[in-house]
């Protein structure tokens, strides 16, 4: 029964960090009318119908006052000091018939999970969506927000392990959209950067315009050749792609017999070794590149990366058409 209290401890201060007073107005109403949850002393105070009063008028503030546009990032920052305070609350009131637990030790758990949320939230998933949507997604976040710890603490009290699991679910999900929406910001950045350098040097990819994925390709030609430029969190690449299937049937059959055949030329031409994977049964050849000096991660060192890729690019091309040319 304490290991569930415990969960229960968890699951309201993680609450507490998207929003202060709703977890403590769930703790002091379930408190009052139901068998749910019994707060010992001095936090049995929190049934009183003043602090309930009191906890009501803070939650519509709170729940109005973050809706607001011009006063939703002031209330965040201050939210961001009274969350923390919140959670150490009700993480020592939800624990409070937990013999093994040290009410210190429980203020500080508290202030230590619902700090974390709260810094997650202030720090990273409302200014990356303030940045990602021009602040028309700050609402239905802070909708969400408050739909969340509302659920989360109703079920930390009534089935704490659920609301635990669900929270830890909820936090991984929002983690990989801010890492992914990071992610794709820099890959544009990148992109971008690249295109820009590689004007002058090729025209390629003239007609390309820089995207948020991790592969920048050029449109088939006539012969069904398909250039690409590649960056991922390990290395940048160049890749050229031939399918040998329909529309391309004829200009591109057995291509890939043919470059295989004059490998050593191709590589000689290009400069360097390259990768060759074949796909028999979508009949479909890849050439590719790698430059590992550096990635995606490291912004700082992109431009020598760039000028490898680019300039590796126009080798492939070079290397490719000369050979293909003989080939037809």
């Amino acid at each position: 029964m304490e290991l569930f209290n415990i969960f229960s401890a968890f699951g309201l201060s993680a609450s507490a960090g998207l929003n202060a007073y709703i977890p403590l107005l769930v703790v002091s109403l379930l408190a009052k009318y139901t068998t749910l949850i019994k707060l010992g002393s001095p936090w049995d105070a929190m049934t009183s119908w003043w602090v309930i009063g009191v906890l009501i008028f803070l939650t519509i503030i709170e729940v109005l006052a973050d809706k607001i546009p011009a006063i939703n990032h002031i209330n965040d920052t201050i939210q961001s000091f009274i969350r923390p305070t919140a959670g150490a609350i009700v993480f020592a009131a939800s624990a409070s018939n937990i013999s093994q637990v040290n009410p210190i030790l429980a203020i500080v758990a508290g202030l230590f999970i619902a700090g974390s949320v709260s810094a997650v939230k202030s720090l990273a998933v409302r200014p990356t969506v303030t940045a990602t949507t021009g602040g028309a997604a700050n609402l239905p976040v802070s909708f969400a927000e408050d739909v969340t710890s509302t659920s989360v603490s109703i079920l930390s009290v009534i089935l704490p392990v659920v609301a635990v699991v669900l929270f830890l679910i909820i936090a991984a999900i929002v983690i990989t959209i801010i890492v992914k929406r990071k992610r794709n910001k820099k890959r544009f950045l990148f992109w971008k950067k690249l295109l820009d350098k590689s004007k002058d040097k090729t025209n390629l990819f003239s007609d390309v315009k820089p995207l948020k994925s991790a592969k920048l390709s050029t449109k088939p030609d006539k012969k069904g050749l398909i250039y690409s430029f590649i960056i991922n969190q390990k290395f940048g690449a160049v890749e050229l792609f031939i399918e040998e299937s329909n529309p391309y049937v004829e200009s591109n059959k057995n291509i890939h017999g043919i470059l295989k055949a004059e490998k050593d030329s191709i590589e000689k031409e290009f400069g360097d070794s390259l990768e060759w994977e074949h796909y028999e049964k979508r009949k479909a050849t890849i050439i590719r590149k790698k430059y590992s000096v550096s990635n995606l991660k490291k912004s700082a060192t992109w431009d020598e990366l760039q000028d490898q890729m680019i300039n590796g690019m126009i080798k492939l091309e070079k290397a490719i058409t000369e050979m293909y040319n003989l080939a037809n």
